[in-house]
């Protein structure tokens, strides 16, 4: 695929991705981890964002820097933050993307 048909199709990814999620809520700062999780430290980055948080305004330094963060979410920290996720995981253009990896075991841990 030309380079610029390969933009023209990760945007319009990335537009089914916002209009996918635009209605999802944020769960608030002390309602992201998971019920089996019990190191809060693994999110404590998502925690300080604030309470009014929209997913597209998390910082990619927070994601790269916090990409195991979604094993240890709760199922509404996860449907929130995933779309971060799979947004920044389509700008990657590095091989090792550990958003992009991660992300890709979180949505199919089996394959």
């Amino acid at each position: 695929m030309k380079n610029n048909q390969f933009v023209a199709h990760t945007q319009a990814v990335e537009r089914q991705i916002e209009i996918a999620f635009e209605n999802v809520q944020f769960p608030g700062g002390d309602n992201l981890l998971h019920p089996h999780s019990f190191d809060e430290s693994e999110i404590a980055d998502f925690q300080n964002l604030g309470y009014d948080i929209d997913w597209a305004a998390v910082p990619d330094s927070v994601l790269e820097t916090n990409y195991g963060a979604l094993s240890f979410f709760n199922a509404e920290a996860f449907r929130f933050f995933i779309a971060a996720y799979m947004r920044h995981s389509l700008r990657c253009t590095d091989r090792g993307c550990n958003v992009l990896a991660f992300c890709l075991y979180c949505l199919n841990p089996d394959g």
